[in-house]
C-alpha cells in the first residue's frame, strides 16, 4: 500500500513537472507560426504570423519571401510581387524560400528578377517553370522576352513560337515576336505577326505602333499615318507613337501636324533618341 501511495506520488510529480514545462514553454514566433500556416493552406493566418514577422525583423528576407507565398496563395498578386522584391533585394539567394514545387511562385520570382534588370536568375526562374509546368505558354513568352533583352533574337524567336505553338491567339507574344524580327530586319515576317497580334486584340496599342512602323519601312505613308494615328489613340502618352506619327506627318509633308505631334512627344521626355531626332525634325520643319 505504501509503496503504491509513493508510486502515485512520483507519477503527480512527473506530471507536475510536464505541466509546469508546458506552461513556461514559449509560443511560436511569428515566422514559425507563419511557416505552418502557410504550410496548412491557412492564407489569412500565414498572412496575419507573417505580416507581423517582417515588422519585427524587416530585414528578413525569409519573412518577406514567405509573406510573398502566402499573398500569392491567398491570389493577391500585386502584395506578393512586392514582398518578392523586397526578399530579393536583401538577399540575392532569397529564391531558396520559394515552394520548389511551385510554378506560379517562381513565375512570379521571375518576373520580380526580370525588373530588377538581373536578367540570368530571371531566366532561371523561367525554366524552373517550363520544367514544372511544360505547358505553361507565358512562361516560354517570358523566357523570350529574356532573351530579346539580352540580344539573343534568334533564341527569343524560338522561346516565341514554343509560346505560340501552345497559346496561338495570344496577342502580346505575337506583338513580340514581331518586334524581335524587325530588329532581324524581316520585314515581311513582322508585319504579318503585328497584324496577327491585332486580330486576337484590336486594343494592343504596341502592335499599332510596330505595323506603322512597319508601313514606314516601306514607305507607305498613307497607312502608317492611319496605322499610328490608331495608336496615339490608345497610347496617347506613348513618345514611340508620337514620335512616328510626327515622322509619318512631315514625310507627308504635313508640317504644322508634323510638329505638333513632335512637340507632344518631346513633352513626354523621351528618352535622348527619341528626343533628339524629334528636335532636329523640327528643325528641319523649319516655322510651320
Amino acid at each position: 500500500m505504501r509503496m503504491h501511495r509513493f508510486l502515485l506520488g512520483l507519477i503527480l510529480s512527473f506530471v507536475l513537472v510536464i505541466l509546469s514545462v508546458a506552461c513556461n514553454s514559449a509560443p511560436p514566433s511569428p515566422l514559425d507560426a507563419g511557416r505552418e500556416a502557410l504550410k496548412a493552406g491557412k492564407s489569412a493566418e500565414a498572412i496575419a504570423s507573417l505580416e507581423k514577422a517582417v515588422g519585427n525583423a524587416p530585414g528578413s528576407a525569409e519573412a518577406h519571401m514567405l509573406l510573398g507565398r502566402a499573398y500569392l496563395q491567398a491570389n493577391q498578386k500585386d502584395q506578393a510581387q512586392t514582398r518578392f522584391a523586397a526578399g530579393l533585394s536583401l538577399d540575392a539567394k532569397a529564391v531558396a524560400f520559394l515552394d520548389p514545387q511551385s510554378a506560379d511562385e517562381h513565375f512570379l520570382a521571375g518576373n520580380v528578377l526580370a525588373n530588377m534588370n538581373r536578367l540570368d536568375e530571371a531566366l532561371t526562374e523561367y525554366q524552373t517553370v517550363v520544367k514544372l509546368a511544360p505547358d505553361r505558354a507565358g512562361a516560354y513568352t517570358n523566357i523570350g522576352v529574356v532573351y530579346y533583352q539580352k540580344r539573343q533574337l534568334d533564341d527569343a524567336i524560338t522561346q516565341y513560337q514554343k509560346a505560340l505553338s501552345i497559346e496561338p491567339n495570344d496577342a502580346v507574344t505575337h506583338y513580340l515576336l514581331g518586334a524581335a524580327y524587325v530588329q532581324q530586319d524581316k520585314v515581311s515576317d513582322a508585319e504579318k505577326e503585328f497584324q496577327a497580334a491585332l486580330s486576337f486584340d484590336p486594343t494592343l496599342g504596341q502592335a499599332y505602333i510596330g505595323l506603322g512602323n512597319v508601313y514606314l519601312l516601306n514607305k507607305d505613308y498613307d497607312k502608317a499615318g492611319g496605322t499610328l494615328e490608331k495608336a496615339t489613340v490608345l497610347l496617347p502618352d506613348s513618345p514611340e507613337a508620337l514620335f512616328a506619327l510626327g515622322k509619318t506627318y512631315a514625310l507627308q509633308s504635313r508640317k504644322a501636324d508634323a510638329i505638333r505631334v513632335l512637340n507632344q512627344c518631346i513633352q513626354l521626355n523621351p528618352p535622348d533618341p527619341i528626343k533628339a531626332e524629334a528636335q532636329k525634325i523640327i528643325e528641319q520643319l523649319g516655322t510651320p
